[in-house]
């Protein structure tokens, strides 16, 4: 599979079945999540609709480069909640050049983006850096940065903090499962499916550090609302009603503040994609290119 290079750091990607006048659609993960996030199924259903689909390794997961600096998050947390300067590893607009990169590598002047959770803050930024590379915008269970949408239950904030077991591959994955179960769609969780998956993700490419790297740099990003009111880019908002990591507040705060976003709720959904919606949202995806001519 191929790499594209931003600096130092080494992006993996996949770039999947296509005709040569098929609209390229970018699909960016959230956090700690590989490209295979995306089943193939449901990138499938996006190829379907003539759809030209990449899929990337977000940097410090995956296939991806992987970073040393060690990351204190119960520091992070206090020193920033103390109003103290913090200095993440990289940035979340580091993530979006990465982005960049990649179109760069495949000699592509736009792309219609899909962003999800943390990947949806990098699609924000790529949108706001580089509007002119981006033909369309659809974020899924994402936010705007602003302290006051978007906030996790406590329920969930104790599992993602949770540290990690130490323990051989079975163990991790009972452990990834049963942090899924916390903001999983509750009437759709398949624990058999859930385990296949992480199983697939540990196989390849197990490792856990790369995602306090990543949550310090949402973490250190701050908001973005004022320059999302001034984005010039078709976007599609959509947002689980049941999403317990991003409550949907901060879905509604991007379509509100985005101008001419559409918003969708997925009636049901927590802070995963189970199969029952992938239709619906490749729906709304494929309607948002329609609409922004291809």
């Amino acid at each position: 599979m191929p790499n594209a290079r931003m600096g130092n750091v080494e992006i993996h990607y996949d770039d999947q079945y296509f005709a040569d006048d098929d609209p390229p659609l970018l699909l960016i993960a959230g956090l700690g999540a590989q490209l295979i996030f995306f089943e193939d199924e449901f990138v499938q259903g996006l190829i379907d609709r003539a759809f030209r689909v990449i899929r990337l390794d977000n940097r410090d997961v995956g296939l991806s480069t992987r970073f040393a600096d060690a990351v204190d998050l119960p520091l992070v947390l206090s020193s920033l909640a103390e109003g103290r300067e913090v200095v993440p590893p990289y940035t979340l607009a580091d993530m979006a050049g990465d982005v960049v990169a990649v179109l760069d590598q495949l000699g592509l002047e736009s792309t219609h983006l899909l962003g999800v959770s943390l990947g949806g803050m990098v699609a924000q930024l790529v949108a706001l850096e580089h509007p002119e590379r981006v033909r369309s915008l659809s974020l899924l269970s994402s936010t705007t940065g602003a302290a006051d949408v978007g906030q996790p239950t406590e329920e969930a904030m104790a599992a993602l903090l949770a540290p990690g077991p130490v323990g051989d591959r079975d163990t991790i994955i009972d452990h990834d499962v049963e942090i899924r179960r916390v903001w999983s769609t509750t009437e759709h969780f398949d624990e058999a499916w859930t385990r296949q998956y992480f199983a697939r993700c540990y196989d390849r490419s197990h490792h856990p550090e790369g995602v306090a790297r990543q949550m310090v740099a949402v973490l250190c990003a701050g908001e973005r609302e004022e320059a999302l009111r001034h984005l010039d880019v078709p976007t599609l908002v959509m947002h689980g009603t049941d999403d317990k990591l991003l409550a949907p507040s901060g879905g509604a705060r991007l379509a509100e503040l985005i101008p001419d976003a559409e918003y969708v709720e997925l009636e049901g959904m927590g802070h995963d994609l189970p199969p029952h919606y992938w239709a619906p949202v490749i729906e709304a995806i494929t309607a948002l290119a329609v609409r922004s001519n291809g």
